[in-house]
């Protein structure tokens, strides 16, 4: 039976799997409509419902004219009616995400990977913006003075700026910055953690290579609990050097 993931514009997250009895279910609900994405597996994106014209005649049927018949009696043979719950839209929703006890412990892998990414990323955003305010702020005077000459032989500034530029690109959601966000994590870790070492503050190299490793894995790490430490990692060794510098 095939399955359904779904998300309407500017969701963050994936809802699903849904049989198609259920996705006609939201549909008349009003939880899904010709503008909802539906993940199609074969080509691998979120397609429009209203792109697919036979799905969208499947959950939008035209409505015919009914007669309404009179209401039959009919005995039933069974000495008691079974009474069964109907299910809700929102029962629906929380099974898929695995919030009911018979669904919990079941949530699909991929949903779990879009939220450990969206964590990543915007974890990493807070990393290079630490990153470039301990870079920058101590060389508030060189910026303000606006002389490219002395601002280009300045390694630190540069990279700060670099940092301040893939911070903003990562807090827009630009997920095509992760080549460059992995090379700046492993050769700014690498670099500066040699520079400091010799020119002896070896503390604040160990945290330069501890947030670019954390950088590193945030681009990664699909798995919830492992991008949470990397990223706590990450923060909190940002902010020391930060602080060091500045201070």
């Amino acid at each position: 039976m095939e399955e359904f993931y779904i998300r309407n514009e500017g969701d963050e997250e994936a809802r699903g799997p849904f049989t198609m009895d259920q996705l006609s279910s939201l549909a008349d609900a009003g939880q899904v409509n010709r503008e909802t994405f539906y993940y199609d597996i074969n080509e691998e994106k979120w397609i429009p419902v209203g792109d697919n014209e036979a799905l969208l005649t499947t959950l939008f049927p035209e409505k015919k004219k009914l007669r309404i018949k009179p209401k039959e009696n009919i005995q039933s043979l069974n000495a008691k009616d079974q009474e069964t719950k109907p299910i809700t839209v929102h029962e629906m929703l929380a099974a898929a995400e695995g919030r009911t006890p018979e669904t919990s412990g079941k949530r699909d892998p991929r949903v779990l990977g879009a939220k450990a990414a969206f964590i990543g990323m915007n974890a990493a955003a807070v990393i290079l913006g630490l990153s470039a305010l301990g870079f920058l702020l101590p060389r508030l005077g060189i910026i303000l003075s606006l002389d490219f000459g002395v601002m280009l032989g300045n390694p630190f500034l540069l990279l700060g700026l670099l940092d301040l530029f893939l911070c903003v690109g990562l807090g827009l959601q630009v997920s095509a910055l992760f080549p460059l966000v992995r090379f700046r994590a492993m050769a700014g870790a690498g670099f500066l953690l040699v520079l400091m070492t010799v020119q002896g503050d070896p503390l604040l190299g160990l945290l330069f290579a501890l947030a670019g490793l954390a950088l590193f894995f945030n681009t990664l790490l699909l798995r919830i609990l492992p991008v949470i430490i990397a990223s706590t990692v990450g923060i909190l060794a940002s902010l020391t050097a930060a602080l060091m510098m500045i201070f």
